[in-house]
């Protein structure tokens, strides 16, 4: 706080007692008892130090901080309260603060011009929605944005839109629900995507034959670095089968891999065996090698074929994944 200030607040406390501001402040307070233009600063004087309405305490911080925000709190005291000191009081004499009105001026009237130029664009939104929405049978009551947060009220109180008997006091927000949102939503982030790829399809060529190419190319190279990584014997690959809920598919012991062909997309392999009575239909493969989960390859089963006299053959789509749980096969009984 300056010198200046502390002689300006000095000279408030020799000239008025506890009383006398107390009296000033309940003053102040009884004139919200009515509703006058007071409450919403429509003609009222402006204090020369800061430009807000005319006051004839001194505002600190934390009043700025309570009126900024509309908050009150119940525990606060003027004579207890410490923090800096704002503006001295409208009555006051002297040049403190002048400065400071006018910068408080200047970002009032950018401020107007921003709520301008807001209301203008809205505006400009609000024609585009009610043509949208003409076609069936709507019509534009206001636009909303994160949650109750109204911004635009053509039908209610205070807004130049609004009739003439609602704009003479307040009318309750009233909210309207029903499936008119869907068409003023905002879009959403994979649709602004499908719009930017589509642009730029548009803009530098037909891309689906190039994503195509390199789709297969590596599907193929894929295909043949597991082909690479099982190259061994059929007979030393072990192979399972499970069932769609999960239970093992009994081959015997004496179970054996004959052929083994890889694909793009998937594996071919024959079975030298024979299902159990009461097997259960194959629904996944698993294949290990001899080095174990390093050469392991699991599918979905999309063909199944066996004879009394041949080997079973299994046709599957690859997964490029493990299976979730290490499944053991069953003990013999």
């Amino acid at each position: 706080m300056s010198t200046e200030t502390d002689r300006v607040i000095a000279s408030i406390d020799r000239a008025l007692t506890s009383d006398e501001i107390t009296d000033i402040v309940d003053e102040q307070l009884a004139r919200y008892d009515q509703r006058t233009g007071y409450d919403y600063s429509v003609g009222q004087p402006q204090c020369g130090h800061c430009g807000s309405d005319e006051h004839h305490l001194a505002i600190t911080e934390r009043i700025e901080e309570m009126r900024d925000w509309g908050l009150y709190d119940e525990t606060y005291r003027y004579d207890e309260d410490g923090s800096r000191v704002v503006c001295p009081g409208t009555n006051v004499p002297g040049p403190i603060g002048f400065r400071r009105a006018h910068v408080r001026e200047q970002r009032a009237q950018a401020r107007a011009e921003a709520r301008r130029d807001f209301e203008r664009r809205l505006a400009e939104r609000r024609t585009t929605l009610e043509a949208e929405l003409s076609a069936s049978g709507y019509s534009v009551i206001g636009t909303t944005a994160d949650g109750d947060n109204v911004l635009f009220r053509p039908w209610a109180a205070g807004s130049a839109d609004a009739p003439e008997p609602l704009a003479r006091g307040h009318v309750s927000d009233l909210a309207v629900y029903d499936e008119a949102w869907e068409v003023i939503r905002p879009p959403a982030p994979w649709e602004l995507l499908r719009e930017i790829l589509s642009a730029t399809v548009h803009a530098f060529g037909d891309l689906t034959a190039v994503t195509d190419a390199v789709t297969n190319a590596w599907s193929e190279m894929r295909g043949a670095a597991v082909s690479a990584g099982l190259a061994v014997d059929p007979a030393r690959l072990t192979v399972r089968l499970f069932t769609e809920a999960g239970r093992p598919v009994r081959l015997g012991r004496k179970a054996r891999v004959v052929s083994y062909e890889q694909a793009a997309t998937g594996f071919t392999v024959e079975i030298d065996g024979r299902f159990s009575q009461s097997f259960g239909v194959p629904h996944r493969i698993l294949l290990e090698g001899p080095g174990g989960p390093r050469e392991r390859i699991a599918g979905i089963v999309t063909a199944l074929s066996s004879t009394p006299s041949g080997p079973i053959r299994i046709e599957a789509a690859s997964e490029h994944r493990r299976l979730p749980t290490v499944y053991t096969e069953p003990t013999e009984h």
